[in-house]
């Protein structure tokens, strides 16, 4: 290596999670080339070298991967289901767009590849969105590449949706609100996926990742009108209409329709991982329901 600091890819460097974990690299005094779908809508204090690279377009990986030692990859379709930020679903996008990545990779022999997926998704691929993720695992885990693969619950940036429908409202819960996760806040999952970038280890590995904390679904809900300071409000949904409405979605935007099953899916079975994080959800809500001065 020359005696130059470690050089990581970050693939999605524009998303809440790619932007902490650039972030955590230059903190940690590595050189840090991010990878953005739109380069005038990213922040400036990513990296010295932001690269714009449409995903999917044939040949829009090659040479991005030259000079690099670890590949550091949270690469994937929007999460929210609403039809002005796309309608592909997530084994059309996900999957081709880190595959694209690898092989580029794999061209340019980097040393790592850490691949940032969901807890569960292996035991949930009749989903189209866990199956997005695992395509890329299964050949992650069939690469000549060192590779990781981190396994995170729910995210906190996630869970302040939770707080803007309690501002508005009675919060949904799908079911009776029972099943138990426990969530991590994104900056202890970068701060580990740093880690594990950095970390000399070529065998290949998952590691799933939860936060201090466990709640079942109807406790969260609950924690947020707290940070509100009002009286919890709750309207329990059935899974069977949330179910019927993603399949009826999927008419008109086949990756919101997949996402609404999803999160149906996640939110009627335990979603559990081992604790590493150390951030606290309650301080997460309290910190976004504080006035922005």
């Amino acid at each position: 290596m020359s005696g130059r600091p470690t050089r990581v890819l970050v693939a999605g460097a524009g998303g809440t999670l790619g932007r902490l974990m650039a972030a955590e690299l230059q903190r940690r005094v590595c050189e840090v080339r991010a990878i953005v779908r739109k380069k005038r809508s990213a922040n400036e204090r990513l990296s010295d070298d932001v690269r714009e690279v449409q995903a999917l377009a044939p040949g829009a990986w090659r040479g991005v991967c030259d000079d690099v030692d670890v590949v550091l990859s949270s690469l994937g379709a929007s999460v929210a289901p609403t039809p002005f930020v796309g309608w592909r679903p997530y084994t059309r996008v996900d999957a081709p767009a880190n595959l694209a990545l690898l092989e580029e990779a794999t061209r340019a022999r980097v040393r790592r590849f850490v691949y940032v997926s969901l807890i569960g998704g292996d035991t949930s691929r009749h989903l189209d969105y866990s199956e997005g993720h695992e395509r890329v695992v299964d050949a992650l885990r069939a690469s000549s590449l060192s590779a990781k693969v981190l396994r995170p619950t729910g995210f906190f940036a996630a869970m302040t949706a939770i707080v803007d429908f309690a501002r508005r409202g009675p919060v949904p819960v799908i079911g009776d609100g029972h099943w138990p996760t426990n969530p991590v806040d994104e900056r202890d999952l970068a701060e580990l996926a740093v880690a594990e970038a950095l970390t000399e280890d070529p065998s290949y590995r998952e590691t799933d990742i939860g936060g201090p904390e466990t709640f079942t679904r109807r406790e969260i809900a609950e924690l947020a009108f707290a940070a509100l300071g009002r009286r919890p409000r709750l309207l329990h949904v059935p899974a069977a209409v949330m179910r019927a409405s993603g399949h009826a979605l999927r008419v008109a935007n086949p990756r919101a329709g997949h996402f609404v099953l999803f999160a149906t899916h996640i939110m009627t079975h335990d979603c559990l991982a081992t604790p590493r994080g150390e951030r606290r959800l309650c301080d997460a809500f309290a910190e976004y329901v504080r006035p922005k001065t």
